[in-house]
């Protein structure tokens, strides 16, 4: 904890900005320890990660230093509020099917983002993921990137906002956590509506894990919006067995030559690799999104700025 503690509070002396950041550090601290680390199987989307749940500790190494958790610069208020008017471009939408997750989201991501929400699914629904984007679209219809997640995950706003920045969304863009394209899963195979995805294949796309994130620029959500993906993927049985891959089946049918900007920064969690400053993290317990949303997502309230 000392190690986090210093590498997360940069200070030349103890002053007002070293008891401004220690101090709430101290309070996620001790949120964590006192609730017991139960994992609920059932995330309401894909196939679920076994295993525990990502500590908080180890969540904070993979996000890396909130660069604004100490706003003492004179720009720096008025850099946040450029991030804060980016939001507003983007519609975040989580995929949720356990309550105790909706307050957490709610906390530590949604009462900062203009176009935010929850789409409500029970149990694993193959085409969650799709309803959710078709929840999106209607409700934000004028939003240029829309990014859907799983419950359990929790995204860094600013990086959020930064990543779109650096993609055209007035072209199609399908940007997530590359899984399983070319030949890099044996013996796959996903029956999307279109064209069947062959593990090995040339043009095998794969698909964007779900957990962390998936973010797709308006004209592609179009597309999508189109197909009426649902009246496919939502039969039974489902043609296509998780949210995830459903969701990229949707894309590939609406874009032809589907083509996913691999972005490791959305890590999928037990099995992602442990990289740092990561745009969003997955499986986690809702006080650890709580927490997070206090070490990262509170200075997107303009009401926390110094200017």
């Amino acid at each position: 904890w000392t190690f986090l503690v210093s590498n997360f509070c940069h200070f030349s002396a103890f002053d007002q900005s070293a008891v401004d950041c220690f101090h709430p550090l101290l309070q996620v601290r001790a949120s964590i320890r006192a609730v017991p680390a139960k994992f609920d199987a059932d995330d309401g989307s894909q196939i679920s990660i076994p295993g525990p749940p990502l500590s908080f500790e180890a969540a904070l190494q993979l996000l890396g230093t909130p660069a604004a958790s100490v706003l003492s610069q004179s720009g720096e208020g008025r850099r946040i509020k450029s991030l804060r008017s980016g939001l507003r471009d983007i519609a975040v939408v989580y995929v949720s099917g356990r309550p105790d997750f909706d307050k957490a989201l709610t906390e530590a991501v949604l009462q900062y983002t203009p176009l935010g929400g929850i789409f409500k699914v029970h149990g694993k629904v193959p085409d969650n993921f799709i309803g959710a984007l078709d929840y999106a679209f209607k409700r934000f219809p004028t939003a240029k990137w829309y990014y859907i997640a799983d419950d359990d995950s929790f995204v860094h706003l600013g990086r959020l906002v930064q990543l779109a920045s650096t993609f055209d969304a007035t072209s199609k863009q399908y940007i997530g956590h590359r899984d399983c394209a070319g030949d890099s899963c044996p013996n796959s195979k996903v029956n999307c509506k279109r064209e069947t995805m062959l593990n090995g294949a040339v043009n095998n796309p794969g698909w964007a894990c779900g957990g962390p994130g998936v973010l797709m620029s308006r004209p592609l959500v179009e597309a999508m919006s189109a197909r009426s993906c649902k009246e496919y993927y939502g039969q039974e049985p489902a043609p296509v067995c998780c949210g995830d891959m459903a969701l990229a089946c949707c894309a590939c049918d609406a874009w032809e030559g589907l083509q996913i900007s691999n972005v490791p920064s959305f890590n999928p969690g037990a099995f992602g690799k442990a990289l740092a400053n990561n745009v969003a993290v997955h499986h986690i317990i809702p006080n650890t999104t709580i927490a997070l949303g206090k070490v990262y997502n509170l200075h997107m309230d303009l009401e926390h700025t110094n200017s």
